[in-house]
């Protein structure tokens, strides 16, 4: 006699795919590029475009190397995203999509052309995505149907393409301009190169920079990543928490007298042990004014901890211990100098489970005085 097949209930079932998928997805946390941000007292702001434009965060990879775990020979892997988004129209939901795209060779643009159609040439996309209704402020976040590999030092764009008139993306002003005098545009982080940009309008046909050679937008977006993280960032005074805007204050500036007498910005770095270290582990901060490999130097075992910074005239910056929510975060000081102008520092933080040896790193950041 043949026994007939054995069917679990609908809930059941359910229930038991659930549990796979739990079991076979990566854990979720986010890089840290929102870290302390909005800072107070800096302008933030919404853009709202026509419908079918897309807004764009550029992440430099010039700037950020290695955000997300490292697949070797010389990839990273990102998850998903997180987006600040606004709705000015309570009494529905907003739909947008969110693309992700790769960098055009070594251009700074992504790589769909203007003219194409939004989510052309992206490597990953979640369509059809609607806000809840009844809510005016939303942090969403979305997974990729996929993990993208990111090709180390390339940038990556983050997208999203704005399908109903009430969306809004928030974006943060900031300022790489050295000696821009005002509070307003001046958010603390990792100064990237003046005139530099990261946020882009894809609309009717054109690629268009965010902003001005003044003062240029952020896009209030982060990454999703499954290992350890770490961003660069800076502290306007002390007792006040430290902020990863990719602008900066520009202090210590070289101006005599200076620009803003009472602004003496500390870089540092914030690591995000995100589950790989208990706490208590010392976390060590690495520094170099030598430009970023173009491949990783080295991975330490057992961990998959990448080192991006150039090996030869490393120095050591400073050393802490993962907090319990398993950050870590190293200032480093900056003399108040006409020398320090324009001077790029890269840094990355090594982290190790004193039990195990296992090491963990974030990723190397630049930042620029």
């Amino acid at each position: 006699m043949t026994r007939p097949p054995t069917h679990l209930p609908p809930l059941a079932a359910l229930a038991a795919l659930a549990a796979l998928a739990a079991a076979t997805l990566p854990a979720q946390h986010r890089a840290g590029l929102l870290t302390g941000m909005p800072p107070a007292g800096v302008i933030a702001t919404t853009w709202s475009v026509g419908v079918g434009a897309e807004v764009m965060l550029r992440i430099p990879g010039e700037a950020y190397r290695g955000l997300g775990s490292y697949v070797a020979p010389a990839s990273c892997r990102v998850l998903g995203a997180v987006l600040w988004l606004r709705d000015s129209t309570l009494a529905d939901g907003e739909l947008f999509d969110l693309f992700v795209y790769l960098e055009d060779g070594q251009t700074n643009r992504p790589t769909i052309p203007g003219p194409a159609a939004p989510g052309t040439t992206a490597v990953a996309s979640v369509r059809d995505v609607t806000t809840p209704r009844g809510v005016a402020e939303h942090v969403l976040e979305l997974q990729f149907p996929a993990p993208v590999l990111v090709p180390i030092g390339s940038d990556l764009f983050l997208s999203v393409h704005v399908r109903s008139p009430g969306l809004r993306v928030v974006a943060l002003g900031g300022t790489g301009l050295p000696g821009f005098s005002t509070s307003l545009f001046d958010a603390c982080g990792a100064g990237l190169a003046p005139n530099d940009y990261f946020s882009m309008i894809h609309d009717l046909g054109f690629l268009t920079p965010g902003g001005s050679a003044t003062v240029g937008f952020q896009p209030m977006f982060d990454l999703l990543v499954d290992g350890p993280s770490g961003v660069a960032v800076a502290r306007r005074a002390p007792g006040t928490a430290p902020t990863a805007s990719f602008y900066s204050g520009l202090h210590p500036d070289s101006a005599t007298p200076p620009n803003q007498t009472a602004r003496h910005d500390l870089p540092g770095y914030v690591f995000l042990a995100n589950g790989a270290l208990p706490a208590g582990s010392p976390v060590f901060l690495l520094g170099s004014t030598m430009p970023f490999a173009g491949m990783p130097w080295l991975v330490l075992s057992p961990g998959n901890a990448v080192l991006h910074l150039f090996p030869v005239g490393l120095v050591g910056l400073g050393m802490a211990l993962t907090a319990p929510d398993g950050s870590a975060t190293i200032h480093w000081p900056v003399p108040v100098s006409a020398a320090v102008r324009g001077l790029d520092v890269r840094t990355q933080a090594f982290g190790f489970d004193v039990a195990t040896g296992t090491a963990a790193a974030g990723p190397g950041v630049r930042q620029r005085f």
